[in-house]
């Protein structure tokens, strides 16, 4: 078997003299992956994050938040300090997550049926899993 190539093997390494020498960083970032598809990373992350369905709470337990929000409203004193579990809708999938604010509540709403809380916070009634005053 004849070797074509051995007498290159052994030739010195070209140094350029019109180019100056790339560093390593620089050559490794010419190999480097890169975006082909942009978005990509951001919809698979999307599509991997996690949203509850709500619970939906059967009579019994709607009277009982709703007794507990009038408890709430009539107790003595205008500074009403709660803590609600609430359920948020997620803006970009079906479902979304529970959270829990507490804070003073300003009124009630009656005609959006919603509890206002300071800074302008709007919970809709519905989306009460449970009020407690602090």
């Amino acid at each position: 078997m004849e070797k074509k190539y051995e007498d290159m093997v052994y030739m010195p390494h070209h140094v350029s003299l019109r180019h100056p020498h790339m560093s390593r960083r620089n050559r490794a970032a010419q190999f480097a992956p890169f975006a082909a598809v942009t978005g990509h990373e951001e919809s698979i992350g999307e599509v991997a994050r996690y949203v509850e369905e709500k619970i939906e709470l059967d009579d019994n337990q709607k009277e009982l938040v709703d007794n507990k929000i009038r408890a709430v409203f009539n107790s003595a004193g205008e500074k009403r300090k709660v803590s609600i579990i609430y359920f948020k809708r997620d803006k970009r999938k079906k479902g979304g997550g529970y959270f829990i604010v507490r804070g003073f509540i300003e009124k009630f709403d009656e005609w959006t049926r919603e509890v206002v809380m300071v800074r302008n916070v709007r919970i809709p009634v519905e989306d009460i899993y449970d009020i407690s005053q602090i």
